[in-house]
């Protein structure tokens, strides 16, 4: 399994603590810097998240509706005992409180969370209570009506929970089941018109192999894709990646392999889904793990179609960490992190773009070059086609969150930090983006005393 910086991206209602009280926050990490230069548009500077700086937090996972509503959930580590906690943003960009979205007993982690196009917020999370049971939650927030009450999808042993919403508020929930003797994939889908959730549905079928750390989509049809890696040896692979689709009206597909050919797969793969199809791309080594090149394919849900595999890296060299976003009309973006060389390091951070008239750019339209190195790239596209992308930048003593946008026609802007100089690093970076344009970055970086914290930074 390849080493880069995406390990730091892995992998009742209490109410009273937030969620809706105003608070004034006070986290280190230096002066704000607007990067905001014709008053319009731009990254308004980026805040602290929490105002208990006892504690420590991690993990952020953001999603931003139509109109600019944001919400971010995070993982607060309270002396051992993990809790999810969260902080929503007005389309006006005013912060509401942050607290805890869960009283239930237990170390709570893995948090993801998504919107659909009717401007609920949902996010999914495991609860684990030692050696007894590790569950599935997922609750749901709104602007109008609050948090509502935690929802337990499962009755086994689930970890590593992922969510995805569509325009019309389905939501799907998938996760790693654990077995006596292998793991699962399970899935949990949710109907806007009942408010009811299914029973778990099983969505790997391999009796031979551990199925793992899954990813999901979902279009408006209702529609769901399904990825994750599947291996005999969660520790040491090697690793293939397996894809099932539920099509509305038919039911689960059986699993397809994705893989370009027999090599081994990197356990860090990105899935896009829109009324387009399902984007899906991957790492992928042929040469027994010495070079990984990047590759994408697109699933079609009309016709129940896979294309062919398309290698977007180029060859002799590590490309790794790719992170993938997909527009209704089929445009797509697709960034990566690469070496020099056959290095493990990368120093590169290239972004391609696929438009439906002319396929994958002959030549990356970004490219990014740290010589102290760079990773953990993310990024996120609306409907109409702008993207965001965030990565971690060493700047020469720290790794700091960059970012840069991508408009239609235009092309990337301009590259810049969107976190002002700190002391120590940042890690585990998150970006949305919301249907009006603009989006919510967030991650989480260390204060002078050395706890890690959540930060945001909103573009207008």
């Amino acid at each position: 399994m390849h080493k880069s910086l995406s390990y730091l991206v892995r992998p009742g209602i209490v109410l009273a603590a937030g969620l809706g009280l105003a608070l004034t926050l006070a986290c280190g990490g230096g002066s704000v810097n607007t990067q905001n230069p014709d008053d319009t548009h731009g990254w308004t500077g980026p805040v602290c998240l929490e105002s208990n700086l006892m504690f420590e937090s991690r993990y952020p996972s953001v999603a931003m509706d139509a109109t600019g509503n944001g919400l971010v959930m995070w993982q607060l580590d309270r002396g051992g005992v993990n809790e999810v906690w969260g902080r929503p943003m007005s389309s006006s960009g005013a912060w509401a409180g942050e607290g805890s979205v869960s009283s239930l007993s237990g170390s709570q982690q893995d948090v993801r969370t998504a919107v659909g196009g009717d401007g609920t917020f949902m996010f999914t999370w495991d609860l684990n209570q030692g050696s007894t049971i590790s569950q599935v939650y997922v609750n749901r927030w709104d602007p109008v009506h609050g948090l509502s009450t935690p929802l337990n999808l499962n009755t086994g042993f689930g970890y590593y929970p992922a969510i995805a919403m569509n325009g019309v508020g389905d939501a799907c929930v998938v996760w790693m089941e654990l077995g006596t003797t292998y793991h699962s994939v399970l899935a949990s889908r949710f109907n806007h018109l009942t408010g009811m959730w299914t029973a778990p549905e099983a969505v790997s079928t391999t009796t031979t192999a551990h199925a793992a750390w899954p990813t999901v989509g979902m279009d408006n049809s209702g529609n769901v894709a399904v990825l994750w890696a599947e291996s005999t040896d969660l520790t040491n692979g090697p690793f293939s990646l397996e894809m099932a689709v539920y099509r509305a009206g038919h039911g689960w597909t059986a699993t397809f392999g994705i893989q370009a050919g027999a090599g081994h797969a990197d356990t860090y793969y990105s899935l896009a889904m829109t009324a387009a199809g399902a984007q899906v791309a991957w790492s992928e080594s042929t040469d027994g793990g010495s070079t990984y090149q990047v590759y994408s394919r697109r699933y079609t849900a009309s016709d129940n179609t896979l294309s062919a595999y398309t290698r977007i890296s180029p060859t002799g060299v590590n490309a790794f960490e790719p992170t993938v976003a997909l527009d209704t009309q089929g445009n797509a973006i697709l960034a990566w992190s690469q070496g020099a060389t056959s290095q493990t390091a990368a120093t590169y951070l290239y972004a391609s773009s696929y438009t439906n008239f002319g396929g994958w750019q002959a030549t990356p339209g970004l490219a990014v070059q740290a010589t102290g190195g760079l990773g953990a790239p993310k990024v996120a596209m609306n409907a109409s086609g702008t993207a965001f992308l965030v990565w971690l930048h060493f700047d020469g003593s720290f790794y700091r969150v960059a970012g840069t946008r991508y408009l239609p026609g235009s092309g990337w802007g301009d590259v810049g930090f969107i976190q002002t100089a700190t002391s120590n690093s940042a890690y585990s970076p998150d970006v949305a983006v919301g249907a009006n344009g603009q989006a919510l970055a967030s991650w989480y970086q260390k204060d002078a005393a050395g706890l890690r914290h959540i930060y945001a930074n909103r573009y207008r």
